[in-house]
């Protein structure tokens, strides 16, 4: 069966970057990833589609790193449950978990093997938070962004600016081994390499639109389109799990939508989430300017997942609202 990956892609609105040397290792896979024996048989890149984490459930333990470092993982940690549906639990007695600790850079294996601990090396520069989301990112699944097959359409490589035994970590993936879900190239993703990624300081990748150079190698934490792609590869708008899959922009659009009319591709996913009746006045004003024809379908009374009377009963109509009052409408008793 062909094998497939999913790319990642990351936000940031004004960027401080902050990659690190610790992200250059010359002995893994594109300077920060591990790959199993099964990765290196199948041409060197490991299967997304096998590399997804059942469930959506993340095990992860932290006690081979001092109690201090906690709190990065931690924080790392709670921006993927605030975005995505996956969950991440302390692992009790699972065979395949994360496994932080302080190694010499920063690294992790590509997706979910079974059986296999996944040791996450952080090292001293890694505890940031972009750059431990970034690691978590590859934990997930996530290969680097401008490994895309259609990279050289956004990017330009400057190979004479890299170390001849470092070119291999600039190489692409063929179309048949990609599948990015229709997301567009993502220069602001945290998956993104730097603009001076194992060039000693030399610009390495070019950006085609030059107001984009500064964009890339964001490690501040996820992009629009991160959370988007994240989402739609753990399948979350389909009961994946009762944290929504991604939030509405709270900048007001300038355009006023009709009733009948959406303006934006992203508004059945937010009014699938509840957004409509968002308890933060920004997202709810803009989804009555942006997504007029999605809320309106979306006030039909139903639910959208079986588990919603069990959830309600638990109080997550309280505890999680965003979510609730846009899939368990019924359950919730916001209509009738």
């Amino acid at each position: 069966m062909m094998k497939f990956l999913v790319l990642l892609l990351c936000f940031v609105s004004h960027v401080t970057l902050s990659w690190v040397p610790e992200m250059e290792n010359k002995n893994l896979f594109e300077g920060d990833m591990v790959l199993t024996p099964d990765d290196i048989n199948s041409n060197g890149y490991a299967s997304i589609v096998g590399g997804r984490w059942p469930n959506n459930i993340v095990p992860y333990e932290l006690s081979r790193m001092s109690s201090s470092n906690h709190i990065h993982v931690l924080r790392a940690i709670d921006e993927y449950h605030k975005h995505t549906c996956l969950k991440f639990v302390k692992r009790t007695n699972q065979d395949a978990y994360l496994s932080f600790y302080p190694g010499g850079g920063c690294s992790s294996l590509v997706g979910y093997v079974r059986g296999r601990i996944n040791d996450v090396s952080l090292a001293g520069g890694c505890l940031r938070l972009g750059t431990v989301m970034h690691e978590i990112g590859h934990s997930i699944g996530l290969y680097h962004e401008q490994s895309r097959p259609d990279r050289d359409d956004h990017v330009t490589i400057i190979w004479n600016n890299i170390q001849s035994n470092m070119r291999f970590n600039f190489d692409k993936f063929d179309r048949n081994k990609i599948n990015s879900l229709g997301f567009p190239y993502d220069y602001e993703s945290m998956m993104h390499y730097d603009q001076t990624a194992f060039g000693g300081g030399q610009v390495t990748i070019r950006t085609k639109d030059p107001s984009k150079q500064k964009l890339i190698g964001n490690r501040q934490g996820f992009s629009e389109i991160d959370k988007q792609q994240i989402n739609a590869m753990y399948n979350c708008n389909r009961g994946g799990s009762t944290l929504p899959p991604s939030v509405p922009p709270t900048v007001s659009p300038v355009a006023q939508c009709v009733e009948g009319q959406d303006l934006d591709n992203r508004c059945l996913g937010w009014a699938t989430s509840g957004y409509c009746t968002a308890t933060d006045p920004a997202h709810l004003e803009t989804m009555k300017k942006k997504c007029c024809k999605s809320c309106k379908e979306s006030a039909i009374c139903n639910d959208k997942n079986t588990r919603c009377d069990e959830w309600a009963k638990k109080g997550e109509c309280k505890a999680n609202p965003n979510w609730m009052l846009g899939n368990c409408s019924k359950s919730c008793l916001v209509c009738k």
